[in-house]
């Protein structure tokens, strides 16, 4: 299996070296060695050394440092390859990141002007500082899994998602270097689109391995797409997976961009219309003008507790649990009976089980957080806009093993309508305002999704 990574000329960050094609090949491959590339297109020793040393702070902990080596061939291409410089820091073996030592191989140079620059949000800050404090770590790419039914034209595809970057400058955007890390979006950038023929490689092993891949929020473009199987002529379906950073967006917006890209699509490849209004711009010019002052009192005056993790060790993880029809027809009478919507009944059982995980005894506070969309604020237009808005807000319940079971969603009903008028407020600060100077970045949180 071969895969192409190629660069198109844009605005990005970059080293010198101009536009470049990386092609890998990983048949046969140790999936911890490092692969052998070949670089198609001008190649600078400096730019992969650049890209090596970006490897290192992006890659998977511990990193380690690796020697290249360039050969060249007779037909103006370069063979790259690696040797381990030095001894491994661990004997625990993590696979190479090819995919991510070929997306930074292929970023090309800033072209001509400026681009335009947004002072990212609070939530955007919170959320990239807790990026870069976890380098490589998987939860930082998030995925759509989609089936499209009947033939796929690749060429029409990548077209339509081009010009769906071209209305929605979110698709474009990218987070600087430096101390303050201001939004740029560039112009001509856009979605990385991957495919791979059908039964070349297994739809599971592919996920995954996009998974592991990641994404660099300070490249432009912080969506993937990757398709497996399709053509003018396929028949049955195609598999299609949307990978994205939830700093610049959320499961909202991938879902209103794949609306895009279908109108796109049956149009010939051209997304009728022209910029986006509102923008990521006019977002952050509305939360500026926000007076935070009753925010600020209101969660002063009550106060979020930490959250409640089960003691068996740390870190993150994800459960899931799907529901019959029948099962959910139950859910939503059960909860309509209690005049409360199925979130808080959902708030409630994942409540009782951070209650019982703890090994709690006798009435306790069990604190999570709830995501909320972001997008109830008096915003015209704002359930349209494809951004990072989705927000985890701080819950408390109380639980009492021994008070009516009834009691427990109706509580979480009225607190989740007390906190609605807050959902553009950021968890770190909150936390800066209930508990001045503790860090204002998220750290460890048991949430649950189903606000």
């Amino acid at each position: 299996m071969t895969t192409d990574h190629s660069s198109r000329p844009t605005p990005a960050r970059a080293t010198p070296g101009g536009p470049m094609t990386v092609v890998l090949d990983p048949t046969g491959q140790d999936p911890a060695a490092p692969p052998v590339l070949e670089l198609r297109g001008p190649v600078d020793p400096h730019r992969v050394e650049a890209a090596l040393d970006r490897l290192a702070r992006l890659g998977p902990r511990p990193a380690r440092s690796w020697r290249p080596s360039l050969e060249p061939a007779d037909d103006g291409h370069h063979t790259l390859r690696l040797t381990p410089d030095g001894p491994p820091a661990t004997d625990a073996v993590a696979p190479f990141p090819a995919g991510l030592l070929a997306d930074l191989l292929t970023v090309t140079e800033s072209g001509p002007g400026p681009a335009p620059r947004i002072e990212p949000t609070p939530l955007q800050r919170e959320l990239l500082a807790d990026a870069d404090a976890h380098p490589g770590t998987e939860g930082w790419c998030e995925q759509l899994a989609v089936t499209w039914y009947g033939p796929l034209d690749p060429e029409r595809l990548a077209a339509a998602w081009q010009s769906v970057a071209e209305r929605e400058s979110v698709l474009r955007a990218a987070f600087e270097e430096g101390p303050e890390p201001w939004i740029v979006c560039h112009e001509g950038a856009g979605p990385e689109v991957l495919r791979f023929p059908h039964g070349s490689v297994d739809w599971h092993a592919l996920v995954e391995a996009d998974r592991r891949r990641g994404l660099d929020p300070r490249r432009p473009g912080p969506l993937r797409v990757t398709f497996l199987g399709g053509g003018p002529d396929a028949a049955g379906s195609t598999r299609v997976l949307l990978s994205f950073h939830p700093a610049l967006l959320d499961d909202w917006s991938v879902r209103l961009l794949l609306h895009e890209f279908y109108r796109a699509y049956l149009a010939g490849g051209e997304l009728p219309g022209g910029a986006r209004r509102p923008d990521l711009g006019d977002y952050t010019r509305w939360l500026a003008a926000q007076d935070t002052a009753p925010a600020r009192e209101f969660w002063r005056d009550t106060p979020p507790g930490p959250a409640t993790l089960p003691p068996a060790g740390d870190g993150t993880g994800q459960v899931r649990a799907r529901i019959t029809p029948e099962e959910s027809e139950r859910l939503a009478a059960w909860a309509g009976s209690l005049g409360c919507p199925e979130s808080s009944a959902l708030h409630a059982v994942w409540a009782l089980a951070l209650y019982r995980a703890g090994g709690h005894e006798g009435a306790a506070d069990i604190g999570f957080s709830a995501a909320v969309s972001g997008r109830g604020i008096l915003l015209d237009g704002v359930e349209r806009l494809p951004a990072a808005l989705r927000n985890p807000l701080p819950m408390t319940a109380g639980v009492n093993p021994y008070a009516p079971l009834a009691e427990l969603p109706a509580r979480l009903r009225d607190q989740a309508l007390d906190v609605a008028g807050y959902e553009w407020v950021s968890q770190g600060r909150i936390r800066s305002w209930t508990r001045p100077g503790g860090p204002a970045a998220p750290g460890h949180t048991a949430a649950s999704g189903s606000a």
